[in-house]
């Protein structure tokens, strides 16, 4: 590196960098407060903090660079700095040509966040936030109330176990099928996380009575009992008001990621395949 270089990047460098760390930290503190949720553990703390870095990243260095040039050169120029190298016969483009490095590599670094590190961070983000959330919903239950957090579902719970888990002398009127509405009385319940991955709840029964009838058919009711065990799958699509410092994410059911969690390539792809799908049913039309 020659030494009109080091000058260059020598007055650049320095506000790059704290503009990087000014804005990386500033909007790093808002985004921390609404991705995460008051009773997140301390890892999942750290686990999103890594993981939004890349969304801030992806603004922050491209206008750090900026404010690195507009600060780093103009205090060159202010003390005639760049007046000597030019009235020494240096060309312009040789005090440009630091800049252009620095631009490439920053234009590089934040491509490769965009396309490939950003999807995957979304996608860890989205994932997380729906394992707090479901880590939350027996700490919402309350003992002696009607709990209606769940759509469609009622519970009613005549007291818990100090971590909340375990329930006793449990109600449930299970409205999720219209056409099929249950209720269930059970000496002893307990709710378990049985799928993370599918956003799915076990409710887990025992030593009760299940309550089946068709509203539109008289006399159709049924009566189970159960001893042993008797468990209820719910789907974390059924959240309603449960956690409501915490946003549930759009689409947490459905089988393919969502766009901002899928890759550049990926995105190309299924582009490629609805233009030929499209191509292929205007042909068979005409």
């Amino acid at each position: 590196m020659g030494k009109i270089d080091k000058l260059i990047f020598h007055a650049v460098y320095p506000p790059f960098l704290i503009a990087l760390s000014i804005l990386t930290f500033l909007v790093f503190v808002i985004q921390i407060g609404n991705k995460v949720t008051y009773n997140a553990s301390l890892e999942a703390v750290m686990a999103i903090s890594a993981a939004i870095l890349p969304t801030i990243l992806i603004f922050s260095l491209p206008l750090s660079y900026l404010i690195g040039i507009l600060i780093g050169i103009g205090g060159l120029n202010g003390e005639s700095q760049i007046t000597a190298i030019r009235a020494c016969g240096i060309p312009v483009r040789t005090i440009l040509r630091p800049l252009y490095l620095l631009g490439v590599l920053v234009g590089l670094i934040t491509a490769l966040l965009s396309v490939e590190i950003l999807p995957s961070a979304n996608e860890k983000i989205r994932n997380m936030r729906d394992e707090i959330i479901l880590s939350q919903v027996p700490k919402e239950l309350r003992p002696r109330v009607f709990n209606d957090e769940l759509t469609n579902m009622v519970f009613y719970i005549d007291d818990l176990t100090p971590d909340r888990k375990g329930w006793s002398r449990v109600f449930v009127a299970d409205n999720r099928v219209p056409s099929e509405p249950r209720t269930f009385l059970a000496r002893y319940g307990k709710l378990i996380i049985t799928d993370t991955d599918e956003k799915r709840l076990q409710l887990h029964l025992e030593n009760g009575v299940s309550y089946t009838f068709d509203p539109k058919i008289p006399g159709s009711e049924k009566i189970f009992r159960f001893y042993e065990g008797y468990d209820i799958t719910i789907d974390m699509n059924n959240l309603s008001s449960i956690a409501s410092t915490a946003e549930i994410p759009d689409g947490v059911n459905e089988g393919s990621k969502k766009v901002e969690e899928t890759a550049t390539i990926e995105l190309w792809r299924r582009a490629q395949n609805t233009a030929s799908h499209r191509r292929s049913h205007s042909g068979q039309r005409q």
